[in-house]
Parts: structure tokens; sequence; C-alpha cells
């Protein structure tokens, strides 16, 4: 089964990736929209797929996502217009109307949300104020679970009254949109976040920067989150690991039905709102006085919003935070806007004259969104930048001289500019840089020596075909004191040089895969995750049973993998293995019983045949 999220303002490319890592391919990054499709289409005849593509809006979008045409395959289409339904084509014994939930229904799911302990479990004294706060939801789903969500925590009658009443007073008014009604009924779970922590109700509303149904991955929102501040407590209730505490933040809105998680791959999630809950986040920032935020993302805007400008020409602007992501904006050089108090800048920079943007933290750009020679002028001003990342240029030599001054710097990347060859020995003196990703540079040919930066926990060198080989100096013994992640993803690597006793001693995540690497370091002991799909792999350490803190080890399509060391028993922590289609392995040592903690097992490929 496939399942497509489509949304109002669907992206064509994000949902064929989508599609992609689906049905177990690799997404065509670079390709043309119309050779996406027919890939898909002429994979799609290959099998017999459930197609579900849901909450369609518009029937010009089904000419690009129907494409399951495979002997036995079906399509199932959700949506709230008919136009849709007769695009695609569907006669009256097909169509299923759904209305909303009968009485019984909507009060047993009202309840999952309300009474986590139990439906069996409800107090005598609140079975009846919590009948009437269901009849309110008319039968709504995601009004029952939002609503009853609000309700968690709240033991007393009186609590129940304060809230019904409330709930009773956002009723629809002769002169009342129905818009600004749901709204008032769903934001009752959202005023509730008071009574979990303040702090998640900036949470919720930082979702509205990103486009409807967008997959919002952990990681990104971790970034974001303590970009923000959210996850400075000085009170130290949320302890003192961000990340812990943006999983703690993210349940707070879990339980009140706000936002959704779902499983991306293995030990990774991702967050999404539904598009009513998004709305009703837009709904409350615009609501503001005054107004801190300006989000317009995924709306496919050509140009700069004109009632932006009008609205701050002649009064100060206010806005700390401002997204345009995923819009085709393209004539931005005339367009002049200050906003002297912006931190967070998300999508199309240069719709604004950054120079004016003193209090700026974090800027993304890219081919399409400025000029070279204008920002050179400009990047001196933002003092403040702390997170810079560049994507798709050609040449960046004045635009890297320029960065000397960024000495705050903590998250820096470079995606995509593929005409690079060398990068500046400078970035090296970025001493407070604790992230940086070099992807997709093609021309790249050998990194500087950054064994300086102290403070760096993730580096990537993903898709730069050039580097066939780590400096020296990145396993040299104490290089590297704090990297935790090293991601070498399809880079140009054909050897991994032998790491020094105390080279690396907290790296954790190292992904090898699809590169040229032949054998792996015995040293690093601390590895947790280790991708290491290299097609001409031909051994595992020796020693790989010292690596006791293993969960996750990948080796797909190691073709000339010969076999699996004895010691991998010792690999007490182990949860997922992965060893399909590595042809040479013709059987698994006796000690693989001895893994106690494994789940997941991969033996798919012709040569698992007589393993056992």
């Amino acid at each position: 089964m496939i399942w497509l999220t489509v949304s109002q303002t669907p992206n064509i490319k994000v949902l064929y990736d989508s599609v992609c890592r689906q049905l177990g391919l690799m997404p065509m990054s670079f390709a043309q929209l119309e050779e996406y499709r027919t890939r898909l289409y002429n994979e799609f005849l290959r099998r017999r797929v459930f197609l579900v593509l849901d909450d369609v809006w518009n029937k010009g979008v089904l000419e690009q996502l129907d494409l399951a045409k495979g002997l036995g395959s079906v399509t199932l289409v959700t949506t709230r217009n008919q136009p849709v339904l007769e695009k695609a084509g569907v006669i009256d014994e097909d169509e299923v109307q759904v209305g909303v939930l009968s009485k019984e229904d909507s009060w047993k799911l009202f309840c999952v949300h309300a009474f986590p302990w139990g439906f069996s479990n409800i107090p005598f004294q609140l079975q009846g104020v919590a009948e009437l706060g269901a009849d309110e939801c008319k039968g709504l789903p995601l009004a029952l679970k939002v609503i009853g969500g609000s309700m968690v925590g709240k033991t007393t009658r009186q609590e129940w009254e304060f809230q019904l009443n409330c709930l009773c007073e956002s009723r629809e008014l002769p002169d009342q949109q129905e818009e600004e009604a749901l709204f008032g009924r769903l934001k009752l779970s959202y005023d509730n976040l008071d009574n979990d922590n303040p702090v998640s109700k900036e949470c919720f509303l930082g979702f509205a920067a990103f486009p409807e149904d967008r997959m919002v991955e952990m990681e990104e929102l971790i970034k974001l989150w303590k970009a923000q501040g959210l996850l400075d407590d000085p009170t130290k209730k949320l302890g003192d690991d961000p990340t812990l505490s943006a999983y703690y933040l993210v349940g707070l809105l879990i339980g009140r039905s706000l936002i959704e998680v779902v499983p991306i791959g293995y030990h990774s999630y991702a967050c999404k709102k539904f598009y009513v809950m998004r709305d009703l986040a837009l709904h409350m920032i615009e609501g503001q006085k005054p107004i801190t935020c300006l989000y317009r993302p995924g709306k496919k805007l050509v140009e700069f919003p004109g009632d932006w400008i009008r609205t701050y020409e002649r009064q100060p602007c206010e806005v700390h935070k401002l997204s345009l992501m995923e819009n085709d904006l393209t004539a931005l050089n005339a367009v002049t806007f200050s906003a002297p108090k912006l931190e967070k800048l998300y999508g199309q920079a240069f719709a604004v004259d950054i120079c004016k943007l003193t209090a700026l933290t974090k800027l993304h750009i890219s081919r399409e969104t400025c000029k070279i020679v204008e920002l050179c002028d400009q990047l001196s001003k933002l003092v403040k930048l702390n997170s810079f990342h560049i994507y798709n240029f050609d040449k960046l030599g004045s635009l890297l001289d320029a960065m000397q001054s960024m000495v705050h710097l903590e998250e820096f990347s470079i995606c995509f500019c593929e005409r690079i060859k060398i990068l500046p020995s400078f970035i090296t003196l970025f001493s407070k840089l604790k992230v940086l990703k070099l992807v997709g540079m093609s021309s790249l040919e050998s990194l500087p020596t950054l064994n300086t930066l102290e403070m760096l926990s993730t580096l990537s060198i993903g898709c730069c075909k050039s580097i066939k080989k780590l400096p020296n100096s990145f396993t040299s013994s104490n290089a590297f004191p704090s990297l935790k992640e090293l991601d070498c993803f399809s880079s140009g690597l054909v050897e991994f040089s032998e790491v020094e006793d105390g080279a690396m001693p907290k790296l954790e995540i190292l992904n090898l895969n699809r590169t040229n690497i032949k054998s792996l370091p015995d040293t690093l002991i601390y590895l947790k995750n280790l991708k290491g799909w290299c097609v001409k792999l031909e051994s595992l350490p020796k020693k790989v049973g010292k690596f006791t803190q293993l969960i996750h080890l990948d080796l797909s399509f190691c073709h000339h993998l010969k076999e699996l060391p004895n010691s991998i028993g010792h690999l007490q922590s182990l949860q997922w293995l992965n060893v399909s289609y590595c042809y040479d392995i013709k059987y698994l040592p006796s000690t693989m019983g001895d893994l106690r903690s494994l789940q997941y097992l991969n033996l798919v490929g012709p040569s698992t045949n007589g393993l056992w």
C-alpha cells in the first residue's frame, strides 16, 4: 500500500520522493517532473499496488499522481470536492459519502482521547458533563480528538463544566463565519497548553512556518526550537538534554491531539499537523498584537506579499520570524522590506534587504533567491548570525571571503555547489561550529584540516564524489573530541584510515553507504549506528565484538563481504541487522544466537538459501 497526503498546495516532487521511499527505491533528486512521473508510472505497471491519494483538493494533480495502472492495482481518492471525483472517472456505485460519526461512535472516540486510563474507568461524576462535551463536537472526528485531548488531566466536575462553558460560547453565531467557529472550538486545546508548559504554545505555533502537511523530522525540529531558545529552560524542568526536552514538548502536543508523530525510518520520526490545526496556528499568530511572525509557506507565490510591504511602510515592524518556504518567488531584487528585529528567516531570503536585518541569527540562501555580488556587501552586517546555509551556486569565491567575520557560526552547510573545488582554510577558525554539512559538492577534492573544531558534533560529506580519502588529521589521536555523527553517504571514499586511540571518542553514527571502502577501522568502539552499504567491502573488523554499544548495523548490498566474524555475538546491544544481498556470505556464525537484543534481521537475497 502506498499512502500520499496530497493537501491543498501539494509539492509533487516531495510526493514522488515519498512514493520512491515507500517502494524501496532511491528518490530521483535531480530529475525533471515528467521524467520522474514516467519512471514511477513504469514502476507501478510492474506492481500490484493499493494507492491512497488522501485529501485531494485540486483535480489537476490527479494527472500527476494517479499512477497505479498495473494489473490488479486500485486507487482510493479522498476529497471534499466533487469535481475531483469526476476527473478521476469515479462512478456513482464506487463513491462513498463519509458523514459525521454516530452519537455512540462519537462518545467512544472522545473518551479515547479524554480519558487515557480507559473507557471503562470514567469517574461517575464526570459521565454526564463528558457526554455533553462530546455532543458539542457534532460528530466531527477531528473536533472529538482535539477537544477530547484538551480535557486530559482534568479530574473535577468544576473543571469540566468551565471548559464546557468555554466550548458552548464558541458556538457559531449568526454573523460568525464557519472557519471562525471551528477555530473557536479547537482553540480550547491550545489554551490548555498553559497548564502543561507555557513553552509548548510557542512550539505549536512554530509548525505554522512549514507548508501544509509537511513532515518535520525530529532532528530539524530540535534545531529549530533550540535556535528559538525554546529548549533553554532556566528552571531545569525540561532537563539539561535539549533532545529529551524536545521529545517531552512533542509529547505534550501529541497528548493534546494538536500534532501527530509518524515513523520515517529505524528510530527516526517526523511530526505533522493536520491542515486545520496549522490554520489554527496561523489564526492565533495573526491575532497577536503586535504581530511577531509573518508566515506564508507553500502558497506558490511568485511575488513578495504586497500586503506585508504596505502594512509596514508607515509603521514599525516588530516581526521576529518570517517564512516563505516552498514558494516560486523570482523577481525579488527590487523589493525592500525593513525588519530590524527579524531573527529567523525561512525560505527565499532575498525578498528582503537583509542588511537591515541586524538581529538575524539563521539564514538560508540559494541561487534562485539572491545574487552573490549583492549579498557579499551585506553579510558583514549580520553580526549575530549563527546558522548559515548555502544551496545550489556555481561560484562562491567572494561570498566565502565575506564569511570571515562570521565568528559566531554554529551551523554551516554548502549543498550542491558542484563547481567548488576547495574550501577556504579560515573555516577552521570558526571555533563555535557544531554542524558542518558539505553535500553534493561533486568537484570538492579535499577537506581542510578541521580537527581544530573541537565543538564539531556533526560532519557530512554526502555525495562529494571527488573526495577519495579523509585527511590524516581526521583519524589522529585526540581529533574531533565532540564528533557524534560522520556522514559519508555516496561520497568517493575508497579507504578509511586506521583510527588512532583517542580519535573521535564520541562518534556514535557512521554512514558509509554507497562508498567504495574495502575495510573498516576497529577502534570506533562507541558506535551505535553503522551504515556500511559498501559494494566493495570485504570484511568487518575482527574486533567488531568490542563495538558493544552498536544498535543498528546495515551491511546490505556488500557483495564482496565473505563472512560475519564470530565476535559479532558479543554485540549485546544490537537490535537491527541487515545483511540482505550479501552474495558471498554462505553461512552465519553460530554466535548469532547470542544476540539477545536483536529485533530485526534481514536476510533477503539469492544467497540466503542454506544460511542456516
